[in-house]
């Protein structure tokens, strides 16, 4: 598989998600897990201090689930998968454990890429390995 093509639907999943992820900082709450169907602007909205919710979107063929799953140890816990039919075996997964502010940093355009780099480390999974591989053979900017 094309190398390039590959991180461009990492990076994009990646970026696109944690753009709402800025939206933590927003108001919401509640207990439980609340499931926005593919409403973007519900998953803002419940996001606020990272209470449990989840969304199910797709953008260019790449469909992603991402669940807050509230925090832990001062920690937001976040869990990603995208499917699409360009990565190797179809799908990728991403489980964070980051500050809140690490997912503030990456509502910036400007510096997402580079905060994207600051969040791996709090970051485990398939979808963190393709990242890696992406900025290590050129692909992606640093």
């Amino acid at each position: 598989m094309d190398m390039k093509l590959i991180a461009i639907v990492v990076v994009v999943a990646i970026v696109a998600v944690v753009g709402v992820a800025a939206f933590l900082m927003m108001g919401g709450g509640g207990s439980g897990i609340k499931d926005c169907g593919s409403d973007m602007t519900c998953f803002a909205q419940s996001a606020g201090n990272c209470s449990p919710v989840k969304v199910v979107y797709t953008v260019a063929g790449v469909t992603e689930l991402v669940e807050l799953r509230g925090m832990a140890n001062g920690n937001c816990n976040m869990y990603m998968k995208i499917t699409s039919s360009q990565l190797p075996g179809g799908s990728a997964d991403l489980t964070c454990s980051a500050p809140l502010q690490t997912f503030a940093e990456l509502s910036n355009s400007e510096t997402s890429y580079t905060a994207l780099g600051t969040m791996m480390p709090y970051c485990t999974g398939s979808l963190k390995d393709l990242y890696t591989s992406a900025m290590n053979s050129g692909a992606v900017p640093q």
